[in-house]
Parts: C-alpha cells; structure tokens; sequence
C-alpha cells in the first residue's frame, strides 16, 4: 500500500499549528496510510484514479447498461460470448456506448446507445472494461479536509497528550481530540465521508 496523498504534511502542520520534526516522516506515511485507508474502506471509494488503464472483469447480464465502480475515463470493453466464446471488442472512441453520469466524474454506470443491437452478453465474468478506476484525478477538497482532521487525531494520540477529551478508533488507529472544537472537526469529517458514501444497490 502506498500513500494516494489525501493531504499533505504542510496541509496538516498548518491545521495543527505545529512543526512536525523531520525524523518522524516514516511514522507519518505509516499513519496517512492507514487513515486513508480507513477513508476508502468506510466510503467504498478510490477518491485518487489511478494514472493508468487496467481491466476489471464484471458478469454480463443480458441488458444494455450495466453499473460499474467508479472511473474517470473508459478505454475499452471487451465481451466474451458465453457459448462460442467470440469475443468483441468495442473501443470508446468507436461510440458503441456511453458513460453515465453524462457532464461530470466520475462515471458509474455505462449503457449501449440505442443505435445498435448490442448488449453485455449474459455470462459469468465474460466482460473486460478497461478504465482508469477511481473517483476523482485529484482528491476533492472535502475528503483532504477530513483526512487531515483524522490525521490531526492520529497524530494527537501518537504524542500522547494528557489533556484528551475525546478517543476514538478508526481502522487500526486512534484518534484523540484535546479540545471540544476539535471533537466537532472530527464529527464533520465523518458527516463529509458519510455524504461520500457509495450506495450499494
């Protein structure tokens, strides 16, 4: 696993008002690794696309759409028929289908324009989409607000301050939060990645 920078070390000194000493940077990725990991796991979300296409399989069902996770860009699908095993490939840039939603990122969903007869062939993970996976090519300013508020807890609790009035674990970290503003930070940041949420039909 490596860091996807949800934010950034000056990000979180300047929200903390402190000077993190140099030393302490492999414990720091450790952290943000782990916070953004939790972000990930507690929304279902990739919130940085990765950079390059790769392949994710999906079970064709016979119709013309079909919900896929979230990607910033399609390259390609490739459909295998179950019985005679042809495959056929249809490029994005041929216009076989669209991508849903249509103005913005990122794209959930994907549908054969009505112009044709295709669909995704009904069969067990006999279609290819070749994407670049995740939410966002940059991480939206909402979710680095809440991972830097998580990260501020983190890093709280890694010092040891005595002065807590408030824990609580995330993944496998804690978080503790040394006055009652900083508590109310951490319950927006929860309030943001619940509103990220991915809905799972």
């Amino acid at each position: 696993m490596a860091v996807k920078n949800y934010t950034s070390l000056q990000v979180i000194e300047d929200t903390m008002l402190i000077e993190i000493d140099s030393n302490w940077t492999d414990e720091l990725d450790r952290f943000m690794e782990q916070v953004e990991d939790f972000i990930d796991t507690y929304t279902g979300r990739n919130f940085v696309a990765d950079e390059d296409y790769s392949d994710l399989l999906f079970d064709g069902d016979g119709e013309k759409e079909m919900i896929i996770p979230d990607c910033v860009d399609i390259e390609s699908i490739i459909i295998t028929e179950p019985v005679s095993g042809v495959e056929s490939t249809y490029e994005w840039d041929d216009d076989y289908f669209l991508a849903y939603p249509a103005s913005k990122t990122p794209k959930n969903s994907l549908e054969f324009r009505d112009t044709n007869s295709f669909d995704f062939a009904k069969g067990q993970q006999n279609v290819t989409i070749s994407a670049k996976w995740g939410y966002s090519t940059a991480v939206p300013r909402e979710i680095e607000l809440a991972a830097t508020i998580l990260m501020a807890g983190v890093i709280n609790y890694a010092y040891e301050h005595n002065s807590e009035v408030r824990s609580e674990t995330i993944g496998n970290y804690s978080v503790t939060y040394q006055r009652e503003e900083e508590w109310v930070k951490f319950k927006l940041a929860m309030q943001i990645l619940d509103k990220y949420k991915k809905v799972s039909f």
